[in-house]
C-alpha cells in the first residue's frame, strides 16, 4: 500500500491515494483503471469453494486436527478417512473449475469433520479458550466487515450509481452467523468457527471485488482545527476499511487475523474517545487519538503483509 500526500496544513487541497497491492498480482488492487459496470441485483452469495478447502486444511492442522488424528476411536478415523478423500475428491474437482461439484464435496466435508470433532473427549481448557477467543475476535469482525461495506456501498452509490455496489447474500450470511452464536451458546466453538468464517469470507470478498480497480481519493480544505481532525477522522476511516480486504487477499493464519481483529477492537475505542474530546472541543488532543488509532490500524495491515 501507498499512501500519497504531505502532512496536512492549513489552506490547501490534500489528495490522499491509496492502493493496496494484491498478493502475487502486478496490477494493484485500487488502481485508475476503468470498472465494468456491474448488475446491481448480483450478490457474492457464498464463500469462494478454494477459501473454504483452504479453511478445512488449516483446521486439519489445528490442535482439534491433531486431536483427531490421534484419535482410538474406530468411529472417529473412519470420520477422518471420509474427510480425507472427499478433501481429495474436492481439490481435484475445484482444479478441473468442476464448482458445483466441489462445493458439494465441501460441505460434506465439513458435516463429517463437525460430528468427528464432537466425538473427541472434553477439549483440554486452553484450547476451548483459544476456541472462544477466535469466536469472539470472528463475531466482532463481522459486524466491522458489515460496517465497511454499508459504508463503501453508501459512497460508491452515491458516486456511481447503484451498478458500483457488490453485495452479498446478506439472508445466507445473517444463517451462518445464527448458526455460529447457535453452536456457541452450545459450547461447541470449532463448529461456531467455522459458520462465522464462511460469514466473514462471504463479505470481505464482496468488498473486496466493490473496491477492485478504484482509486480511492479525498480531498479536503484544511483552515481550521475541526477541519483537521475530520480529515484524519477520514484518514482512519479509508486504512480501516481496509482491513477486511487485507484479511481477504492476503490470507493470513488464524491467529495473525485474531490479532489484526484484536488491534482494531482498541483502534476503535481510541476512536470513540477522540470523537467524545473533540465533542468537547479539544480538536488537538482528539486528533492525537486518532493518529494513534490510525497507526495501530497500519501495524495490523503490515502484520496481513500490506507494504506501506
Amino acid at each position: 500500500m501507498k499512501l500519497i500526500g504531505g502532512a496536512p496544513a492549513q489552506g490547501i487541497w490534500l489528495g490522499v491515494m491509496v492502493w493496496c497491492a494484491a498478493a502475487g498480482a502486478n496490477n494493484p488492487v485500487f488502481a485508475a483503471t476503468a470498472v465494468a459496470p456491474r448488475d446491481s441485483g448480483a450478490v457474492q452469495a457464498s464463500t469462494p469453494v478454494a477459501q473454504r478447502l483452504a479453511y478445512i486444511e488449516s483446521l486439519l492442522q489445528s490442535q482439534t486436527g491433531l486431536r483427531l488424528a490421534a484419535s482410538t476411536d474406530p468411529q472417529v478415523k473412519q470420520l477422518l478417512s471420509q474427510l480425507r478423500e472427499r478433501l481429495a475428491k474436492a481439490k481435484t474437482a475445484a482444479q478441473a473449475d468442476d464448482t458445483m461439484r466441489a462445493e458439494q464435496w465441501s460441505r460434506e466435508i465439513m458435516v463429517s469433520l463437525m460430528e468427528a470433532s464432537r466425538r473427541l473427549p472434553g477439549n483440554d481448557e486452553d484450547e476451548r479458550r483459544a476456541q472462544q477467543m477466535s469466536y469472539q475476535n470472528l463475531r466482532q469482525g463481522i459486524e466491522v466487515f458489515q460496517q465497511a461495506h454499508q459504508r463503501n456501498s453508501s459512497r460508491l452509490s452515491a458516486k456511481e450509481g447503484k451498478t458500483a455496489v457488490v453485495g452479498f447474500d446478506a439472508e445466507t450470511v445473517a444463517g451462518w452467523v445464527r448458526d455460529g452464536d447457535r453452536a456457541a451458546l452450545g459450547g461447541d466453538y470449532v463448529t461456531a468457527n467455522a459458520f462465522l468464517l464462511n460469514a466473514q469470507q462471504a463479505i470481505t470478498a464482496a468488498l473486496r471485488d466493490m473496491l477492485n480497480h478504484r482509486t480511492l481519493v479525498h480531498e479536503l480544505k484544511i483552515d481550521t482545527a475541526e477541519d483537521e481532525y475530520n480529515y484524519e477522522l477520514q484518514r482512519y476511516q479509508g486504512y480501516a476499511d481496509l482491513i477486511p480486504v487485507a484479511i481477504d487477499m492476503r490470507s493470513p493464519p488464524p491467529q495473525t487475523i485474531s490479532e489484526m481483529l484484536a488491534v482494531m477492537d482498541k483502534a476503535q475505542w481510541m476512536v470513540q474517545q477522540a470523537r467524545l474530546t473533540a465533542g468537547k472541543g479539544d480538536y488537538p488532543v482528539a486528533i492525537r487519538m486518532l493518529l494513534d488509532a490510525t497507526d495501530a490500524v497500519r501495524t495490523a495491515l503490515r502484520a496481513a503483509g500490506v507494504d506501506m
